[in-house]
Protein backbone atom coordinates (compact mmCIF):
# COMPACT_ATOMS: atom_id res chain seq x y z
CA UNK A 1 0.00 0.00 0.00
CA UNK A 2 1.31 3.59 -0.88
CA UNK A 3 -0.16 6.83 1.33
CA UNK A 4 0.74 10.19 0.66
CA UNK A 5 0.54 12.74 3.76
CA UNK A 6 0.18 16.26 2.57
CA UNK A 7 1.60 18.72 5.45
CA UNK A 8 4.46 17.60 8.11
CA UNK A 9 2.52 18.98 10.99
CA UNK A 10 2.16 16.67 14.10
CA UNK A 11 -0.86 15.32 12.43
CA UNK A 12 0.80 14.46 9.38
CA UNK A 13 4.05 13.18 11.40
CA UNK A 14 2.10 10.77 13.43
CA UNK A 15 0.02 9.15 10.43
CA UNK A 16 3.03 9.06 8.60
CA UNK A 17 4.62 7.49 11.84
CA UNK A 18 2.39 4.73 11.99
CA UNK A 19 2.28 3.75 8.23
CA UNK A 20 5.84 3.88 7.88
CA UNK A 21 6.27 1.56 11.16
CA UNK A 22 4.13 -0.93 9.59
CA UNK A 23 5.95 -1.15 6.56
CA UNK A 24 3.96 0.72 4.19
CA UNK A 25 4.93 2.93 1.17
CA UNK A 26 5.05 6.46 3.07
CA UNK A 27 5.57 10.10 0.97
CA UNK A 28 5.51 12.70 3.28
CA UNK A 29 4.74 16.37 1.55
CA UNK A 30 5.69 19.20 3.35
CA UNK A 31 6.44 23.03 1.73
CA UNK A 32 8.30 24.28 4.45
CA UNK A 33 12.29 23.02 4.89
CA UNK A 34 11.35 21.82 7.89
CA UNK A 35 8.98 19.33 9.79
CA UNK A 36 6.79 19.94 12.84
CA UNK A 37 4.28 22.58 11.73
CA UNK A 38 4.03 25.12 14.00
CA UNK A 39 5.10 22.72 16.45
CA UNK A 40 8.41 22.87 15.69
CA UNK A 41 11.51 24.15 17.81
CA UNK A 42 14.78 26.03 15.40
CA UNK A 43 18.58 27.02 16.63
CA UNK A 44 19.42 31.08 17.05
CA UNK A 45 22.20 32.39 18.61
CA UNK A 46 23.17 29.27 20.54
CA UNK A 47 19.24 28.95 21.76
CA UNK A 48 16.75 26.40 20.89
CA UNK A 49 13.79 28.34 20.64
CA UNK A 50 10.01 27.01 19.60
CA UNK A 51 7.17 28.31 17.03
CA UNK A 52 5.43 30.02 19.87
CA UNK A 53 4.61 28.30 23.15
CA UNK A 54 4.08 24.83 23.43
CA UNK A 55 2.80 21.92 26.31
CA UNK A 56 2.84 18.59 26.05
CA UNK A 57 -0.87 17.64 28.30
CA UNK A 58 -1.63 13.79 27.27
CA UNK A 59 -5.11 13.30 27.49
CA UNK A 60 -4.86 9.49 26.82
CA UNK A 61 -2.73 6.66 27.71
CA UNK A 62 -1.79 5.52 24.09
CA UNK A 63 -0.57 9.31 23.40
CA UNK A 64 1.37 9.28 26.76
CA UNK A 65 2.77 6.14 25.93
CA UNK A 66 3.58 7.34 22.72
CA UNK A 67 5.45 10.47 23.08
CA UNK A 68 7.70 8.58 25.99
CA UNK A 69 9.06 5.85 23.75
CA UNK A 70 10.41 8.61 21.23
CA UNK A 71 13.90 8.16 21.06
CA UNK A 72 15.84 11.04 22.00
CA UNK A 73 12.76 12.57 24.09
CA UNK A 74 13.43 13.36 28.06
CA UNK A 75 10.18 15.36 29.46
CA UNK A 76 10.39 17.70 32.31
CA UNK A 77 7.17 18.21 34.24
CA UNK A 78 7.23 21.93 34.87
CA UNK A 79 4.79 24.11 36.72
CA UNK A 80 2.59 25.93 34.44
CA UNK A 81 2.61 29.82 36.34
CA UNK A 82 0.86 32.08 33.76
CA UNK A 83 -0.12 36.22 34.55
CA UNK A 84 -2.53 38.72 32.95
CA UNK A 85 -2.18 42.11 33.27
CA UNK A 86 -5.29 43.87 34.72
CA UNK A 87 -6.04 47.07 36.22
CA UNK A 88 -2.18 47.88 36.11
CA UNK A 89 -1.42 44.71 38.17
CA UNK A 90 0.04 40.87 36.59
CA UNK A 91 -2.79 38.52 38.12
CA UNK A 92 -2.53 34.32 38.33
CA UNK A 93 -4.09 33.59 35.22
CA UNK A 94 -6.71 31.92 35.46
CA UNK A 95 -8.22 34.49 37.70
CA UNK A 96 -9.85 33.66 40.75
CA UNK A 97 -12.45 35.57 42.90
CA UNK A 98 -9.57 35.74 45.64
CA UNK A 99 -7.31 37.33 43.37
CA UNK A 100 -9.50 39.79 42.29
CA UNK A 101 -10.46 40.62 46.23
CA UNK A 102 -6.95 40.95 47.23
CA UNK A 103 -5.23 42.44 44.26
CA UNK A 104 -7.28 45.07 42.99
CA UNK A 105 -9.37 48.13 44.60
CA UNK A 106 -12.32 47.40 46.61
CA UNK A 107 -14.73 49.24 43.83
CA UNK A 108 -13.18 47.09 41.02
CA UNK A 109 -13.41 43.97 42.92
CA UNK A 110 -16.91 44.14 43.77
CA UNK A 111 -18.30 45.37 39.85
CA UNK A 112 -16.45 41.91 39.01
CA UNK A 113 -17.65 39.50 41.51
CA UNK A 114 -21.00 41.05 40.98
CA UNK A 115 -20.94 40.56 37.46
CA UNK A 116 -19.38 37.43 38.00
CA UNK A 117 -22.04 35.83 40.01
CA UNK A 118 -24.93 37.66 38.59
CA UNK A 119 -23.75 35.41 35.43
CA UNK A 120 -24.43 32.36 37.51
CA UNK A 121 -28.38 33.57 38.26
CA UNK A 122 -29.30 34.67 35.11
CA UNK A 123 -31.73 33.14 33.00
CA UNK A 124 -30.68 30.45 30.71
CA UNK A 125 -33.13 31.17 28.07
CA UNK A 126 -31.15 32.92 25.85
CA UNK A 127 -29.79 31.12 22.80
CA UNK A 128 -25.88 31.45 22.91
CA UNK A 129 -24.88 32.04 19.35
CA UNK A 130 -21.83 34.05 19.86
CA UNK A 131 -18.28 34.47 21.93
CA UNK A 132 -19.81 37.29 23.25
CA UNK A 133 -22.94 35.45 24.34
CA UNK A 134 -20.81 32.32 25.95
CA UNK A 135 -18.10 34.31 27.97
CA UNK A 136 -20.86 36.76 29.35
CA UNK A 137 -22.97 34.09 30.26
CA UNK A 138 -19.89 32.19 31.64
CA UNK A 139 -17.85 34.75 33.67
CA UNK A 140 -20.36 38.01 33.86
CA UNK A 141 -19.97 41.16 31.71
CA UNK A 142 -17.07 43.14 33.32
CA UNK A 143 -14.89 40.49 32.98
CA UNK A 144 -15.90 39.91 29.71
CA UNK A 145 -14.96 43.66 28.60
CA UNK A 146 -11.76 44.10 30.22
CA UNK A 147 -10.14 40.93 29.50
CA UNK A 148 -12.15 38.66 27.14
CA UNK A 149 -12.93 41.15 24.30
CA UNK A 150 -9.70 42.91 23.65
CA UNK A 151 -7.71 39.20 23.50
CA UNK A 152 -10.27 38.04 21.00
CA UNK A 153 -10.15 41.42 19.37
CA UNK A 154 -5.95 41.76 19.21
CA UNK A 155 -5.96 37.43 18.32
CA UNK A 156 -9.16 37.27 15.91
CA UNK A 157 -9.43 40.86 14.26
CA UNK A 158 -13.15 40.65 15.20
CA UNK A 159 -15.66 41.68 17.15
CA UNK A 160 -16.50 38.56 19.66
CA UNK A 161 -20.34 39.34 18.97
CA UNK A 162 -19.08 37.97 14.87
CA UNK A 163 -17.83 35.05 16.19
CA UNK A 164 -18.98 31.74 16.80
CA UNK A 165 -19.98 30.76 19.97
CA UNK A 166 -18.27 27.38 19.33
CA UNK A 167 -14.54 29.25 19.30
CA UNK A 168 -15.29 30.23 23.05
CA UNK A 169 -16.25 26.10 23.55
CA UNK A 170 -13.62 25.21 21.88
CA UNK A 171 -10.44 27.78 22.95
CA UNK A 172 -11.25 28.64 26.98
CA UNK A 173 -10.11 26.43 29.86
CA UNK A 174 -10.49 28.94 32.22
CA UNK A 175 -13.19 27.33 35.00
CA UNK A 176 -16.58 29.52 34.97
CA UNK A 177 -17.97 30.83 37.97
CA UNK A 178 -20.50 27.41 37.87
CA UNK A 179 -17.36 25.44 37.77
CA UNK A 180 -15.83 27.47 40.95
CA UNK A 181 -18.26 27.01 43.27
CA UNK A 182 -18.75 23.44 42.65
CA UNK A 183 -14.56 23.35 42.83
CA UNK A 184 -15.40 25.13 46.32
CA UNK A 185 -17.61 22.74 47.19
CA UNK A 186 -15.38 19.75 46.40
CA UNK A 187 -12.25 20.98 47.93
CA UNK A 188 -10.41 21.93 44.46
CA UNK A 189 -8.27 24.94 43.78
CA UNK A 190 -8.25 26.87 40.60
CA UNK A 191 -5.30 24.97 38.63
CA UNK A 192 -7.26 20.94 39.23
CA UNK A 193 -9.96 22.76 36.91
CA UNK A 194 -6.90 21.68 34.13
CA UNK A 195 -5.35 18.30 35.66
CA UNK A 196 -5.07 15.40 33.62
CA UNK A 197 -4.30 11.82 34.16
CA UNK A 198 -1.12 11.68 33.04
CA UNK A 199 0.14 14.55 34.43
CA UNK A 200 -0.21 16.53 37.95
CA UNK A 201 -2.16 19.52 38.46
CA UNK A 202 -0.78 22.82 37.90
CA UNK A 203 1.53 20.93 34.98
CA UNK A 204 2.26 20.52 31.90
CA UNK A 205 5.21 17.92 30.13
CA UNK A 206 7.87 19.78 28.33
CA UNK A 207 11.29 18.08 26.35
CA UNK A 208 14.03 19.69 27.76
CA UNK A 209 15.27 20.53 24.28
CA UNK A 210 12.36 22.19 22.97
CA UNK A 211 9.06 21.60 21.51
CA UNK A 212 10.46 20.13 18.46
CA UNK A 213 12.36 17.40 19.76
CA UNK A 214 8.49 15.62 19.58
CA UNK A 215 8.64 15.94 16.28
CA UNK A 216 12.09 15.78 15.24
CA UNK A 217 11.87 12.18 16.46
CA UNK A 218 8.87 10.96 15.30
CA UNK A 219 10.28 11.97 11.41
CA UNK A 220 13.63 10.27 12.51
CA UNK A 221 11.89 7.70 12.98
CA UNK A 222 9.98 7.67 9.69
CA UNK A 223 12.99 7.76 7.52
CA UNK A 224 14.23 4.79 9.51
CA UNK A 225 11.13 2.83 8.91
CA UNK A 226 11.39 3.00 5.23
CA UNK A 227 9.12 6.50 4.99
CA UNK A 228 10.44 9.04 2.52
CA UNK A 229 10.08 12.65 3.61
CA UNK A 230 10.45 15.58 1.03
CA UNK A 231 10.74 19.22 2.37
CA UNK A 232 10.45 22.39 0.24
CA UNK A 233 8.54 20.28 -1.75
CA UNK A 234 4.79 21.89 -3.57
CA UNK A 235 1.92 19.87 -4.32
CA UNK A 236 0.52 21.34 -7.74
CA UNK A 237 -2.47 18.77 -8.42
CA UNK A 238 -4.65 15.72 -6.75
CA UNK A 239 -5.76 14.14 -9.71
CA UNK A 240 -9.28 12.23 -9.35
CA UNK A 241 -9.73 8.62 -11.35
CA UNK A 242 -11.79 9.70 -14.30
CA UNK A 243 -14.47 7.20 -13.41
CA UNK A 244 -14.54 7.00 -9.73
CA UNK A 245 -14.67 9.71 -7.11
CA UNK A 246 -11.11 8.42 -5.68
CA UNK A 247 -7.68 9.83 -5.70
CA UNK A 248 -5.48 8.56 -8.22
CA UNK A 249 -1.95 10.40 -8.06
CA UNK A 250 -0.68 13.50 -6.49
CA UNK A 251 1.59 15.82 -8.59
CA UNK A 252 4.79 17.51 -6.85
CA UNK A 253 7.44 20.01 -7.39
CA UNK A 254 10.94 20.82 -5.87
CA UNK A 255 12.93 23.23 -7.01
CA UNK A 256 11.79 23.26 -10.49
CA UNK A 257 11.63 19.57 -10.75
CA UNK A 258 8.17 17.32 -11.23
CA UNK A 259 7.34 14.41 -10.41
CA UNK A 260 3.37 12.48 -9.93
CA UNK A 261 3.18 10.26 -6.86
CA UNK A 262 0.48 7.02 -7.25
CA UNK A 263 -1.20 6.02 -4.50
CA UNK A 264 -3.32 4.17 -2.55
CA UNK A 265 -4.74 6.95 -0.09
CA UNK A 266 -3.78 10.86 0.12
CA UNK A 267 -4.03 12.06 3.83
CA UNK A 268 -4.32 15.72 3.60
CA UNK A 269 -3.47 18.34 6.67
CA UNK A 270 -3.02 21.33 5.04
CA UNK A 271 -5.75 24.29 4.54
CA UNK A 272 -8.68 23.03 3.21
CA UNK A 273 -8.96 26.29 0.43
CA UNK A 274 -5.71 25.01 -0.67
CA UNK A 275 -6.86 21.21 -0.76
CA UNK A 276 -9.29 22.35 -3.00
CA UNK A 277 -8.02 24.37 -5.03
CA UNK A 278 -5.38 21.27 -5.72
CA UNK A 279 -8.26 18.82 -6.88
CA UNK A 280 -8.76 17.90 -10.96
CA UNK A 281 -10.94 17.63 -12.12
CA UNK A 282 -12.34 20.92 -10.15
CA UNK A 283 -15.26 20.72 -7.45
CA UNK A 284 -18.61 21.75 -7.90
CA UNK A 285 -18.71 25.83 -8.17
CA UNK A 286 -20.19 26.62 -5.02
CA UNK A 287 -17.53 23.81 -2.97
CA UNK A 288 -14.71 26.06 -4.51
CA UNK A 289 -17.24 29.28 -3.65
CA UNK A 290 -17.54 27.96 0.29
CA UNK A 291 -13.31 27.02 1.17
CA UNK A 292 -12.46 30.56 -0.08
CA UNK A 293 -14.80 31.89 2.51
CA UNK A 294 -13.11 29.90 5.17
CA UNK A 295 -10.24 32.17 6.41
CA UNK A 296 -7.16 31.98 8.55
CA UNK A 297 -5.34 34.16 10.67
CA UNK A 298 -2.01 34.72 10.29
CA UNK A 299 0.90 34.87 12.91
CA UNK A 300 4.28 36.76 13.52
CA UNK A 301 6.45 35.84 16.07
CA UNK A 302 9.00 38.83 17.21
CA UNK A 303 11.91 37.13 19.26
CA UNK A 304 13.85 39.14 21.88
CA UNK A 305 16.62 37.94 23.33
CA UNK A 306 17.77 39.56 26.68
CA UNK A 307 20.93 40.44 28.32
CA UNK A 308 19.69 38.94 31.48
CA UNK A 309 18.90 35.39 32.72
CA UNK A 310 15.18 35.49 33.02
CA UNK A 311 12.96 37.91 32.66
CA UNK A 312 10.28 37.20 34.68
CA UNK A 313 9.36 33.68 36.45
CA UNK A 314 6.20 33.23 34.62
CA UNK A 315 6.25 30.87 31.10
CA UNK A 316 4.12 33.46 29.92
CA UNK A 317 2.05 36.68 30.70
CA UNK A 318 -1.49 38.19 28.93
CA UNK A 319 -2.36 41.85 28.14
CA UNK A 320 -5.43 42.44 27.59
CA UNK A 321 -5.72 45.97 28.40
CA UNK A 322 -6.23 48.03 25.61
CA UNK A 323 -3.30 50.29 26.45
CA UNK A 324 -1.11 47.90 25.76
CA UNK A 325 0.32 46.52 21.95
CA UNK A 326 1.08 42.91 22.71
CA UNK A 327 -1.43 40.22 23.85
CA UNK A 328 0.33 37.60 24.72
CA UNK A 329 4.19 36.65 25.76
CA UNK A 330 6.18 33.70 26.59
CA UNK A 331 9.76 32.84 28.09
CA UNK A 332 11.44 30.25 26.40
CA UNK A 333 13.95 29.48 29.54
CA UNK A 334 10.94 28.94 31.85
CA UNK A 335 9.87 26.11 29.79
CA UNK A 336 13.36 24.46 29.87
CA UNK A 337 16.62 26.15 31.06
CA UNK A 338 18.40 23.89 28.57
CA UNK A 339 17.29 25.54 25.22
CA UNK A 340 18.83 29.19 25.95
CA UNK A 341 22.20 29.99 27.30
CA UNK A 342 22.37 30.77 31.44
CA UNK A 343 23.37 34.54 30.87
CA UNK A 344 20.56 35.05 28.20
CA UNK A 345 17.01 35.08 28.21
CA UNK A 346 14.58 35.15 25.11
CA UNK A 347 10.69 36.53 24.88
CA UNK A 348 8.50 35.43 21.88
CA UNK A 349 5.60 38.06 21.40
CA UNK A 350 2.71 36.72 19.61
CA UNK A 351 1.21 39.49 16.98
CA UNK A 352 -1.80 38.16 15.14
CA UNK A 353 -3.14 39.70 11.68
CA UNK A 354 -3.37 39.08 7.94
CA UNK A 355 -1.31 37.30 5.55
CA UNK A 356 -0.08 40.77 3.99
CA UNK A 357 -1.86 42.89 5.51
CA UNK A 358 -0.16 46.33 7.06
CA UNK A 359 0.85 44.36 10.41
CA UNK A 360 2.86 41.46 8.37
CA UNK A 361 4.09 44.01 5.93
CA UNK A 362 6.05 46.16 9.10
CA UNK A 363 9.87 45.67 9.31
CA UNK A 364 10.86 43.68 12.31
CA UNK A 365 12.37 47.33 13.74
CA UNK A 366 8.70 48.83 13.63
CA UNK A 367 7.43 46.17 15.24
CA UNK A 368 9.91 45.66 18.25
CA UNK A 369 9.95 49.51 18.95
CA UNK A 370 6.36 48.75 19.90
CA UNK A 371 7.19 45.58 21.27
CA UNK A 372 9.55 46.98 23.73
CA UNK A 373 7.64 50.15 24.74
CA UNK A 374 5.03 48.21 26.37
CA UNK A 375 7.53 45.79 27.77
CA UNK A 376 9.27 49.10 29.17
CA UNK A 377 5.64 49.58 30.87
CA UNK A 378 4.61 46.88 31.86
CA UNK A 379 8.29 46.31 33.87
CA UNK A 380 9.36 43.27 32.38
CA UNK A 381 12.34 44.68 29.92
CA UNK A 382 14.29 48.06 29.69
CA UNK A 383 15.96 48.60 25.76
CA UNK A 384 19.11 49.02 27.67
CA UNK A 385 18.80 45.38 28.20
CA UNK A 386 17.93 43.99 25.01
CA UNK A 387 21.34 42.12 22.83
CA UNK A 388 18.63 41.77 19.50
CA UNK A 389 15.36 40.52 18.12
CA UNK A 390 14.14 39.32 14.71
CA UNK A 391 11.11 37.30 13.56
CA UNK A 392 9.35 34.45 11.78
CA UNK A 393 5.76 34.43 10.32
CA UNK A 394 3.25 31.57 9.60
CA UNK A 395 0.48 31.97 7.09
CA UNK A 396 -2.24 29.93 8.40
CA UNK A 397 -2.07 29.89 12.35
CA UNK A 398 -5.67 30.01 13.72
CA UNK A 399 -8.91 29.38 11.38
CA UNK A 400 -11.52 32.17 11.47
CA UNK A 401 -15.43 31.21 12.90
CA UNK A 402 -17.40 34.19 11.84
CA UNK A 403 -21.00 33.40 12.80
CA UNK A 404 -22.53 30.96 10.47
CA UNK A 405 -18.80 30.04 8.93
CA UNK A 406 -20.00 26.01 9.57
CA UNK A 407 -21.83 26.73 6.47
CA UNK A 408 -19.57 26.59 4.35
CA UNK A 409 -17.23 24.12 6.53
CA UNK A 410 -20.12 21.45 6.05
CA UNK A 411 -20.58 22.16 2.26
CA UNK A 412 -16.55 21.71 1.70
CA UNK A 413 -16.69 18.53 4.04
CA UNK A 414 -19.29 17.03 2.63
CA UNK A 415 -17.71 17.05 -1.02
CA UNK A 416 -14.41 15.58 -0.08
CA UNK A 417 -16.55 12.87 2.00
CA UNK A 418 -17.32 11.73 -1.20
CA UNK A 419 -14.02 10.89 -2.51
CA UNK A 420 -13.24 7.51 -0.42
CA UNK A 421 -9.42 7.19 -0.16
CA UNK A 422 -8.96 11.36 0.95
CA UNK A 423 -8.69 11.95 4.69
CA UNK A 424 -8.72 16.13 5.72
CA UNK A 425 -7.69 16.06 9.21
CA UNK A 426 -5.72 18.22 11.82
CA UNK A 427 -6.19 22.00 13.49
CA UNK A 428 -6.06 23.43 9.46
CA UNK A 429 -7.84 20.60 7.57
CA UNK A 430 -10.43 20.18 9.70
CA UNK A 431 -10.71 23.44 10.62
CA UNK A 432 -10.58 22.49 14.30
CA UNK A 433 -9.11 23.80 17.19
CA UNK A 434 -6.66 21.50 19.02
CA UNK A 435 -3.18 20.80 21.07
CA UNK A 436 -0.07 18.61 20.51
CA UNK A 437 -1.72 16.22 22.11
CA UNK A 438 -4.80 16.02 20.27
CA UNK A 439 -3.21 15.96 16.79
CA UNK A 440 -1.03 13.25 17.42
CA UNK A 441 -4.46 11.33 18.45
CA UNK A 442 -5.92 12.42 15.08
CA UNK A 443 -2.78 11.54 13.03
CA UNK A 444 -2.79 8.24 14.71
CA UNK A 445 -6.28 7.66 14.21
CA UNK A 446 -6.39 8.50 10.76
CA UNK A 447 -3.39 5.88 10.18
CA UNK A 448 -5.76 3.08 11.71
CA UNK A 449 -8.50 4.16 9.53
CA UNK A 450 -6.23 3.55 6.22
CA UNK A 451 -4.74 0.30 7.73
CA UNK A 452 -8.87 -1.02 8.62
CA UNK A 453 -9.40 -1.13 4.66
CA UNK A 454 -13.57 0.08 6.09
CA UNK A 455 -15.45 3.02 4.25
CA UNK A 456 -15.33 6.19 5.42
CA UNK A 457 -18.53 5.98 6.47
CA UNK A 458 -18.43 3.10 8.20
CA UNK A 459 -15.36 3.96 10.40
CA UNK A 460 -13.76 6.99 9.60
CA UNK A 461 -17.06 9.13 10.21
CA UNK A 462 -17.42 7.63 13.83
CA UNK A 463 -14.06 7.43 14.81
CA UNK A 464 -13.51 11.50 14.65
CA UNK A 465 -16.44 12.29 16.44
CA UNK A 466 -13.85 12.18 19.42
CA UNK A 467 -12.75 15.34 17.81
CA UNK A 468 -15.79 17.35 18.88
CA UNK A 469 -15.23 17.02 22.58
CA UNK A 470 -11.63 18.06 22.18
CA UNK A 471 -11.06 21.43 24.16
CA UNK A 472 -7.68 23.82 24.37
CA UNK A 473 -5.97 23.76 27.50
CA UNK A 474 -4.72 27.32 27.04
Amino acid sequence: MTVVVLGAGPTGLSSAFKLASLKKDVYLIEKESFTGGICASFEHSGCILDLGPHRFTPHTKEIYEFVKSLAGVNLLLIKQKLKVRLKGKFLPYPISPKDIILSLSPLVSAGYILSFLGSAIAPGKKEIKTYRDWVIKRFGKNIYDDIFKPIAMKTWGMDPGDIDSLLAEQRISMPGVKDIILGMIKGKNKSDFQEGTYYPAGCFYYPETGIGNITSSIERSIRQDGGKTHTLTNATGINLHPEKRAVESINIEKSGSRETLKTDFLISTIPLPVLIKLINPAPPDEVIKASKELKYRSLILLYIIARKSFVSNCIGHYFPEKEFYLSRISEQKNFSEKTVPSEKSVICIELSCQKDDERWNQSDESLFKKAIKDLEKSGLLLESEVESFFSRRIAHTYPLYPVGFQKNLMTVLDYLKGIENLITNGRLGLFKYNNLHHSLEMGLMAADHVLSGKPKEENWEKMTKIFDAYKMIE
